[in-house]
């Protein structure tokens, strides 16, 4: 069964008794499959996902009382869609995409990598296979990225990290200087430039 499973990481009016009256965190069904849950005070929260290709969005936007970590955890199977909009500082992320074909998009909506203000982790699942997109079109104009052969990271982002994925693509802003230090030999990567005098150097 296709599910869309949304993540929202915040503190939101007090309207829900059952956590001392304050909604910390919440994840909706965009199908309706099964009713919000709502969940305050957790350290460390993991998500697991069910069988069949589904969507996953996470979305934080202020700091949710007590989180430390989140992981959002893909099935065995399925072709799996995973949008990372946003993360808060102190708060790390990580997708772990699980078996079948798994797509990770990160800010493919504001397409600005500075939204990435807690460190984001992606694995890939062992038989998958786990494409990595970066947008970062209309981050600051003259952006500088530097990518390695397990991290990605701009001067306004977070420390980003991957593994066991089998392709890696960024797409950069306007006059981008993209540093590419080192590449893993089975992960092949793709930098994609904008208009204006972009840079691409490879150590």
């Amino acid at each position: 069964t296709t599910e869309i499973y949304t993540l929202s990481l915040h503190d939101a009016l007090p309207i829900c008794s059952e956590n001392g009256g304050v909604i910390t965190d919440e994840i909706n069904s965009a199908t309706g499959t099964f009713a919000k849950v709502d969940f305050g005070n957790k350290t460390n929260v993991t998500f697991q996902g069910g069988a069949g290709g589904d969507t996953y969005t996470v979305n934080s936007t202020t700091a949710a009382a007590g989180l430390t970590t989140l992981t959002v955890a893909g099935a065995a199977s399925g072709l799996d869609i995973f949008n990372v909009l946003e993360t808060l500082l102190g708060v790390p992320v990580t997708i772990d995409t699980g078996g079948g074909a798994s797509t990770v998009n990160v800010t493919p909506i504001s397409e600005n990598l500075g939204n990435i203000a807690g460190a984001l982790t992606v694995s890939g699942g062992a038989g998958g296979t786990t494409t990595l997109i970066l947008d970062d079109l209309f981050d600051s104009p003259g952006q500088s990225c530097t990518i390695t052969d397990a991290t990605v990271q701009t001067l306004t982002s977070a420390l980003i990290t991957y593994g066991s994925v089998q392709g890696v693509t960024f797409n950069a802003g306007a006059g981008a200087v993209i540093n590419v230090e080192s590449t893993s030999a089975d992960i092949p990567v793709t930098v994609n430039t904008a208009g204006g005098a972009s840079t691409v150097n490879v150590t």
